[in-house]
């Protein structure tokens, strides 16, 4: 994130249980609302049942359109994912993690397409 700078934006982060005001959130005019936006990428630390459910969740129809918003596996980066450099010792680790699942504790990428140019 430290270098793409200003071109990286997080989005999606609140639902309509939020407790801010929510007319106050819309002057912001920003992707805040995951009720509302679906992000073009999707960054998965780990792929957990959480990972599954944001992305059905993103997946919805177009507004004003038959078609879906789906998202495609673009594949994963092949280093763990979590903080094992901890200043207490149990949860330090000495050197790099290499007993780790690559299909659920790697970095996954997911991509936004458009099932409206399918087939096209």
């Amino acid at each position: 994130m430290f270098y793409l700078g200003d071109r990286f934006r997080f989005c999606c982060v609140l639902t309509h249980y939020t407790i801010l005001p929510r007319e106050k959130m819309k002057e912001l005019q920003a992707p805040l609302f995951i009720e509302e936006n679906s992000p073009k990428w999707f960054i998965s630390f780990g792929n957990h049942m959480l990972t599954q459910q944001l992305l059905s969740r993103f997946s919805r129809p177009y507004p004003g359109t038959g078609s879906q918003i789906q998202y495609q596996y673009m594949g994963y980066l092949d280093v763990y994912w979590d903080q094992i450099q901890r200043p207490e010792w149990p949860q330090h680790r000495f050197g790099p993690l290499t007993d780790y699942r690559a299909d659920a504790d790697t970095v996954h990428i997911f991509k936004q397409i458009d099932s409206r140019l399918e087939g096209k």
